[in-house]
C-alpha cells in the first residue's frame, strides 16, 4: 500500500482495514479477522528495514524505512 498510494505515510489501522477488504473472505482466514496477521506482518517487515513505524504518534503511523543518513 505504501508503493502504491500518493502518501508517504500511512496509519496502521488503515492498512488492517484494507487487508481486512481484500482478503477477509480467503480461505485461509476462516474467521475472517487478520488484524493480528497484519500487526505479526509489520513486525516482521519492521525488522527487515523494509517499513518503520513513526515514534510518539497515535493512532500509530508507518512509513517506508528511510536509512539514518550519514
Amino acid at each position: 500500500m505504501l508503493n502504491d498510494g500518493d502518501e508517504d505515510t500511512l496509519l496502521l489501522k488503515d492498512v488492517v482495514a484494507e487487508a481486512q477488504d481484500r482478503f477477509g473472505s480467503h480461505g485461509l482466514f476462516p474467521k475472517g479477522r487478520l488484524t493480528n496477521y497484519v500487526r505479526y506482518t509489520k513486525t516482521d517487515m519492521e525488522a527487515r528495514c523494509e517499513i518503520e513505524r513513526i515514534p510518539r504518534s497515535s493512532p500509530q503511523p508507518i512509513t517506508l524505512w528511510r536509512p539514518d543518513p550519514i
